[in-house]
């Protein structure tokens, strides 16, 4: 990877910029996950508002307190798969009665 580019994506980790994100190696994992994400789907929503600061501090608490998820977006992405999960049960047993 070219070292200028390298440099702007450290710089960008340094001033939490780039949440979630520790190392370059994160990053760039990270910044490939996305697209394929993008990629794969016709229509990828990400247009959530979320303050930085708050982001950045929920990183920092999945970091510093061990929890199960790497980082605030895995932490949101799984608490909405959790809640679709939960809808689709809610419907199945809602056909039942």
């Amino acid at each position: 990877m070219p070292e200028d580019l390298v440099a702007k994506i450290t710089e960008t980790i340094r001033n939490c910029n780039a949440v979630g994100n520790t190392t370059v190696t994160d990053f760039v994992r990270d910044a490939v996950r996305r697209r394929l994400e993008e990629l794969k789907t016709e229509e990828f929503y990400v247009d959530v508002p979320i303050p930085r600061e708050e982001y950045c501090l929920l990183n920092k608490a999945m970091e510093e307190t061990g929890a199960d998820y790497k980082n605030a977006d895995e932490y949101i992405r799984q608490h909405i798969r959790e809640k679709i999960e939960e809808y689709q049960q809610y419907l199945e047993a809602k056909k039942k009665h």
